[in-house]
Order: C-alpha cells, then structure tokens, then sequence
C-alpha cells in the first residue's frame, strides 16, 4: 500500500506541481505580490487612480485591484467584490470536483472488476455534476455581474 500512496505522490506532484514551474514567470518589478485572494495590480499609484476615474471599467479585477492599492473603495464597488468572491469560491469548488474526478479514477483503476468499481463509476459520475453544476454557475455569476455592473 505504501508503494501506492508513494507512487500516486509523485504522479501529482508532475501533474500539478511542474507545469506551475515550467510556467512561471519573472516576478513583478514592484514589492506587490500577485499571490493571495484579494486582486493586486503592478500598475503606479497615478495608473490606479486614473484607472477608477473611468466611467465604465474595462477590467472589474484591475478595479478591485486599483480600489485596494489606494484605498478607495466605494459602497457602488460591492457587486465586483461579490462578484470576484464567488467567482474564487466556485474556482475552489471546480477544483475540488475535478480532484474528486481524480480519486474516483484512481478507485476505478485499483477496484478491477468488483462491485468497487461501481462505486467508483457514481464518484466519477457525481463528480462530473458537481462540475457542470459549477461551469453553470460561473455563466449564470458572469452573467448577473456584468448586468448589474455593466
């Protein structure tokens, strides 16, 4: 078993650890960070005040973002930080389902032909639910905030 569990380690630790590093890019040139949940922008002090004086923004993240660095948030910037929080949490929830579609692999491969294996088929299948049910969700939030806010 402990074979297995170390095997399995390192398959995901090269699925989704090393594309994360292949991939990185050079850091900002400025102290911000780009790490965390709430947005943060590379943009000037002078960029970000500019940026929130336009009437209709083009980027509600470079707003959240600009808002944040200058300390200029507004009770009419509640939709995009609603909008940007759920729109995080259903991220979170998306990968959650796909872990989940993972495992119940993973259940399957090691199940062979039993009554496991069905059991590992219903995670794959609620999984996949779970994860219309979010993809749908995420329309439906993109949708009723561009909307409000557009």
């Amino acid at each position: 078993m402990n074979k297995k569990v170390l095997i399995l380690s390192a398959i995901m630790f090269f699925v989704f650890l090393m594309p994360s590093a292949a991939l990185a890019q050079d850091a900002p040139s400025t102290a911000e960070s780009s790490w965390g949940i709430l947005p943060s922008t590379n943009k000037t002090y002078e960029n970000c005040i500019t940026e929130l004086a336009k009437s209709p923004p083009n980027n509600s993240t470079e707003v959240l973002a600009c808002a944040i660095k200058t300390g200029r948030v507004h009770l009419s910037m509640l939709p995009y930080f609603v909008g940007y929080i759920i729109k995080f949490l259903l991220g979170i929830a998306g990968l959650i389902s796909v872990l989940f579609m993972v495992y119940g692999g993973y259940q399957w491969v090691v199940a062979g032909i039993s009554e496991k294996q069905d059991a590992a088929k219903k995670t794959i299948w609620h999984a996949l639910i779970g994860f219309v049910v979010v993809l749908v969700s995420f329309a439906v939030v993109s949708l009723v905030q561009t909307i409000v806010t557009g």
